[in-house]
This record gives C-alpha cells, sequence and structure tokens, in this order.
C-alpha cells in the first residue's frame, strides 16, 4: 500500500505545471527482484559536451628523429711529429733531430654515436578532440 502510494504521488508530482521543459525530467518504472520501483530526478540525464569531434587537416611537416649508430673499433694512422732540442755554441743556435717523426697505429676502440635527422611526416586528417572552439 505504502508502495502504490509513493507511486501515485510521484505521478501526480510529474504532471504538475511549471517543471520546466522534457529535457529536465527523468522517469523510470521498473520490476526488480525487490519488487516494483518508480525513479524520477530533475535535470538532464544526457551527457553535455562542448562541441562535437570534427576532422581537421594537419600538413605536413619535418620532424627531428634521433638513432645510435655503432662503429667497429679501427686502427688508424696517426703522425707523431719529431722531436728536437735546441743547443746553443756561442753565439750560434742549432736544432738538432733527437727523434726523428714517424706513423704510428692506433687502436680506436668501438663507439655509438647519436645521430639526428630530419624526416617529413605527410600531411593527414585527424580527429580534434578537447576544448571550445576558437
Amino acid at each position: 500500500m505504502r508502495k502504490i502510494m509513493r507511486m501515485l504521488v510521484t505521478a501526480g508530482a510529474l504532471c504538475l505545471p511549471g517543471l520546466g521543459n522534457a529535457d529536465d525530467l527523468t522517469f523510470r518504472i521498473g520490476f526488480g527482484r525487490a519488487g516494483t520501483f518508480l525513479d524520477f530526478g530533475f535535470g538532464s540525464s544526457r551527457h553535455v559536451r562542448g562541441h562535437e569531434p570534427r576532422r581537421v587537416w594537419v600538413p605536413g611537416h619535418y620532424e627531428e628523429r634521433v638513432r645510435y649508430v655503432e662503429i667497429p673499433g679501427q686502427w688508424r694512422e696517426e703522425w707523431i711529429p719529431a722531436q728536437v732540442r735546441t743547443v746553443h755554441v756561442g753565439r750560434h743556435v742549432r736544432t738538432e733531430i733527437v727523434r726523428p717523426g714517424r706513423m704510428c697505429r692506433v687502436w680506436e676502440p668501438p663507439r655509438t654515436v647519436r645521430e639526428t635527422y630530419r624526416v617529413w611526416v605527410p600531411g593527414c586528417w585527424c580527429i580534434e578532440h578537447g576544448g571550445p572552439r576558437r
């Protein structure tokens, strides 16, 4: 009896003028395990968004990318200059070669080098999401 009274009062309240438009009112009647239920509410139940997503053309552009390149170890030839000394004999100056210049093999160990390069990214259509339109 109590449930029936509640349903009747609710239904009567729905008929009152001045409630606003139909978007402001939600109303459900259902049957579940607990019995019959009546549910109503004021205010829109729909999700309100700022605007619908739209397609936007993003023009082509260059992007800078990074790659790591492994350079293997190698031998290289290196010039070692001559060792000289200056000898003063009276008022004269003489330069003597202590050790002549020569080529020497030097081992360069393997290493990794960071390289940056530019890549052209073609334009494409994308879906705009987010804030208000400008």
